[in-house]
């Protein structure tokens, strides 16, 4: 299963991705880092996921998959 990652150190915190696909991505306040809600399965929103992923200004979010825990941009 392939995972949604937002790298810290990149991420600019301005929500972009929260307001692109909220039901993976959420922020407790506006300004923080944002998180990647814990699923079974991100299928679902995988459109929504690489429009975040493509829009993110801080090239921030990344696929994680495998068992491995590496990492594939996209």
């Amino acid at each position: 299963m392939k995972k949604p990652v937002i790298d810290q150190d990149l991420c600019l915190h301005c929500g972009t991705c929260c307001f692109i696909c909220p039901k993976v991505f959420s922020q407790k306040q506006p300004g923080s880092v944002p998180s990647v809600q814990e699923m079974d399965d991100y299928s679902a929103f995988a459109p929504q996921i690489e429009q975040a992923i493509n829009a993110c200004p801080g090239v921030a979010i990344s696929w994680e998959s495998g068992d491995d825990g590496s990492e594939k941009s996209v």
